[in-house]
């Protein structure tokens, strides 16, 4: 997946731009807006839209051809409602058809009709091993968090399978939040540091708990930005 889309940033934002289209979509083609190619093979365009950019976004999609699939990623940390709402308008006034405006990576995926957690499973084959991995748990833990028994969860990443629980969805979409939003290096320290956020518990705590839906709503009504 990855290897016909093409995302276009601004040079300001090329570097986050590039970042996310490596963690999330593999082999896409990062180009700058000034560098549009109408006759692309690529059947979808990401517009990786960072700080306030509309003039360099309408031109853009006023050069696209009409055919192809146009998701405009508004990915500010935090966007102001009149912001969102004169991009829509923009894009309204400019390309109405085949686009669509998100403000979510996971939004950005699924429009792209890319798998939302193509990391794990492109990059590892055990998907449970994958997710344990990025959270920083240990077997133990994982059953923990699961609410299943270290040989479940043993016999579970032996044979590379993981039954289907809600539990194990929302640890899933954790770690794919985590993987696009705070910096990989950064991660194992913000698992275990107390967070305001989480009136001062540690995420990892939360997610040992059961409760690692309270840190994806979170990083929602964030947008998943730095601050979180």
């Amino acid at each position: 997946m990855g290897e016909d889309i093409l995302v276009y940033s601004n040079e300001q934002n090329l570097a986050e731009a590039g970042q996310f289209a490596q963690k999330c979509l593999q082999h896409a083609e990062l180009r700058t807006f000034d560098r549009v190619d109408r006759n692309a093979s690529a059947h979808s365009v990401l517009v990786y839209v960072g700080h306030s950019d509309e003039d360099d976004v309408s031109s853009l999609l006023k050069e696209l051809r009409r055919t192809v699939n146009v998701v405009v990623y508004c990915a500010q940390h935090h966007t102001a409602l009149e912001e969102a709402a004169r991009l829509g308008r923009l894009i309204g006034e400019v390309r109405p058809r085949h686009t669509e405006l998100v403000f979510e990576a996971t939004a950005a995926l699924h429009a792209l009709q890319v798998p939302h957690h193509g990391r794990h499973r492109n990059d590892v084959e055990n998907r449970l091993l994958g997710i344990r991995t990025c959270l920083g748990l240990t077997q133990t833990e994982m059953g923990r968090a699961l609410g299943v028994s270290l040989r479940t969860i043993q016999n579970w990443e032996q044979l590379r399978i993981a039954r289907g629980r809600h539990q194990l969805r929302d640890l899933e979409e954790l770690s794919f939040l985590l993987s696009t939003s705070v910096p990989e290096a950064q991660i194992p320290q913000w698992l275990v540091s107390e967070n305001a956020s989480f009136g001062g518990e540690r995420p990892k705590d939360l997610i040992l708990d059961g409760r690692a839906r309270d840190i994806i709503h979170e990083f929602q009504r964030l947008q998943a930005g730095d601050a979180i």
